[in-house]
């Protein structure tokens, strides 16, 4: 019996022993799988809301929220001001419509405020997580600011998510959003292309004014002021813009501007702005240099001889209507008003300029039409020379003046005698027939009898419209002897008028200085000094003396004639030696008034060519600005 009970029990202590290892097996397997499922997965040891999900559960409840509410509040109503800070991020900068004065950006705009009511724990208090990420479901969830862009034109949002929503343990809320918009800017161009601009966002509360919202940039005080930080950029980039990050040390540190707050009538506005300025040598080089190499090309006209009419009036509209074209070059990107610009100006003052030069042309033209008909005077002159010789050696054998000679050429009037011969017919003219056409021609008979073109003495003398009963003039008969006609006799007495009218003392000469000026009625242009050497050197060719001192020497109207006749063989009159302004001078008096024109353009264009660019450059700062 006792055997047996043993038996039994080392069984049973068998059977317990296999038992205990396939339970500590199963232990150790069910063990196994928690901890896979916990490294998977941890079922977080905190407290609250586990995930955003929970979290936007658990503040949807009504009776917890109000998202109607604006923070902060207190007895379940609003008490202080609620702060909004705002701020701007640029990321890209993609254009400026001057026209119309849009500016094209893109980039982030960022708000903060404190929501006490959203505050949850910390992991550091036993909560869950240290910010809750939402997305752009909790603008219908929780208490959103209802900020606007005053200056907005126009605004695209972001592709995918386009809002990212933090909430801290403290129930401050982060809000940033990706954002392309067009804004309205106030621009001035009137330092064009040395102009500044300044890009802003307004930002201001549609529905809360200042005692119920303050907004304010990052970081700043409540009230009107430049406060915080109001916009934030990377290093950006642009062709035709510098922009503040351009003057940094580091070239690829970015920048960033204070806001600016402004009280308008009991609203916060707030400014969120950067400065920008224009690239200038855009302009310089297409326009500011064009315009100064055309005024050269103008400048280079006065050069050509003025006969050379088809290329001096090339030289001289070209650059006009080149000035014309850079001007609404430069006016076609730009809003049209009154205001003035630099650049404009410019090229408006360039243009003039050229139309100066244009201008200047016609003025020659017509003192070379002058000088022409000066000219023709002398070479009537010149064709009178055989019958001016003749009447100076019957002055001469006469011992009388050229004029006493000149009086005896005067017409004379025609004898009662005389009239009544030129109304008898001749012989001849009783015996010429009428001149009459065939009658059995056809075409004849359309047309009256023809006469022969002078049938009378008297029609020929009176050319058919003379009168018996007035005084009529004849041709003197010294003047028919000699054969010296009236064209002749003309031209000598012009000559005699220009020359008593610069004998101021009535002596009968002229000096040195009088001839000078008469021959200019004769385009023939010498100095004083120039004109008393070839008066001196022509008397003495003609027999007769001279002063020592040549500015003493006195002519007659008979040399001054013969002078007038000859003197291109006394052109070679050497060098003028004087003082500058006597040299000027004398240069003065030996040019033509066309000749001293092209003279004078040719000095003073290129002088006001670099004092405009000077004047320019030194009344920049007078133009208006945005700064």
């Amino acid at each position: 019996m006792a055997v047996h009970l043993r038996q039994v029990r080392r069984a049973v202590l068998s059977c317990c022993r296999h038992a205990g290892v396939v339970l500590l097996g199963a232990m150790l397997a069910a063990s196994a799988l928690v901890a896979s499922a916990d490294s998977a997965c941890p079922a977080p040891i905190c407290s609250g809301a586990r995930s955003p999900r929970d979290y936007i559960a658990a503040i949807t409840d009504p009776a917890i929220y109000d998202s109607s509410m604006r923070p902060p509040c207190a007895a379940e109503l609003p008490k202080d001001p609620t702060v909004v800070e705002v701020q701007f991020h640029l990321t890209q900068f993609n254009g400026i419509d001057q026209k119309r004065g849009h500016v094209t950006m893109a980039g982030h705009l960022k708000m903060w405020w404190k929501d006490e009511r959203l505050a949850f724990n910390s992991t550091s208090a036993g909560g869950c997580f240290n910010k809750v990420v939402l997305g752009e479901e909790a603008t219908s969830v929780i208490w959103f600011p209802d900020l606007y862009i005053d200056n907005l034109v126009q605004k695209h949002r972001g592709g995918g998510q386009a809002m990212r929503v933090e909430v801290s343990p403290d129930g401050t809320v982060f809000v940033s959003e990706q954002i392309a918009l067009t804004v309205k800017c106030v621009m001035n161009f009137g330092r064009l292309p040395f102009d500044k601009h300044q890009a802003e966002i307004i930002v201001m509360s549609f529905g809360h004014d200042a005692t119920e919202m303050r907004v304010v940039p990052r970081g700043g005080e409540v009230g009107s002021r430049s406060t915080g930080t109001g916009l934030t950029a990377p290093r950006i980039s642009s062709v035709l813009w510098s922009f503040p990050c351009d003057e940094a040390d580091d070239p690829e540190e970015g920048f960033s501007t204070p806001g600016i707050v402004v009280d308008q009538g009991g609203w916060d506005r707030v400014s969120l702005r950067f400065v920008y300025e224009r690239r200038e040598r855009y302009y310089i080089n297409h326009v500011v240099i064009p315009c100064m190499m055309f005024l050269f090309v103008s400048y280079s006209a006065f050069v050509v001889d003025p006969a050379a009419a088809p290329a001096r009036a090339t030289l001289a509209v070209i650059p006009v209507l080149i000035m014309r074209t850079l001007s609404n070059s430069v006016t076609a990107s730009f809003p049209q008003g009154s205001r003035h610009m630099w650049l404009d100006d410019f090229v408006y003052t360039s243009m003039f300029m050229c139309v100066v030069a244009a201008c200047e042309y016609a003025v020659v033209m017509y003192f070379m039409q002058k000088q022409k008909a000066n000219a023709q005077h002398r070479k009537s002159l010149i064709r009178a020379k055989a019958a001016v010789k003749e009447m100076r050696d019957q002055a001469n054998a006469e011992n009388i003046t050229l004029w006493d000679v000149l009086q005896r050429y005067k017409c004379i009037e025609v004898t009662e005698e005389e009239k009544r011969e030129i109304m008898e017919p001749s012989e001849q003219e009783r015996a010429q027939p009428e001149i009459q056409v065939d009658q059995a021609d056809d075409e004849a008979q359309a047309r009256p009898p023809l006469k022969a073109a002078v049938t009378t003495k008297a029609q020929w003398k009176l050319a058919d419209d003379g009168d018996l009963h007035k005084r009529l003039l004849k041709a003197a008969p010294i003047a028919v002897d000699k054969g010296v006609e009236e064209s002749e006799l003309t031209v000598l007495r012009y000559t005699y008028t220009i020359f008593k009218s610069f004998d101021s003392d009535g002596s009968g000469t002229l000096g040195p200085d009088e001839v000078r000026r008469a021959f200019t009625y004769f385009d023939i242009y010498k100095s004083t000094e120039q004109m008393a050497t070839i008066m001196c050197m022509f008397l003495r060719d003609q027999g007769m003396y001279s002063p020592e001192c040549e500015i003493d020497v006195k002519m007659k109207f008979s040399p001054f004639t013969f002078l007038l006749i000859s003197i291109d063989e006394y052109a070679l009159t050497g060098r003028i030696s004087g003082s500058l302004s006597h040299r000027i001078i004398a240069a003065l008096q030996s040019m033509s008034p066309a000749m001293i024109i092209d003279v004078a353009f040719r000095i003073l264009f290129p002088v006001a060519i670099v004092f405009q660019l000077i004047i320019f450059l030194a009344i920049l700062q007078w133009y208006p600005s945005a700064f």
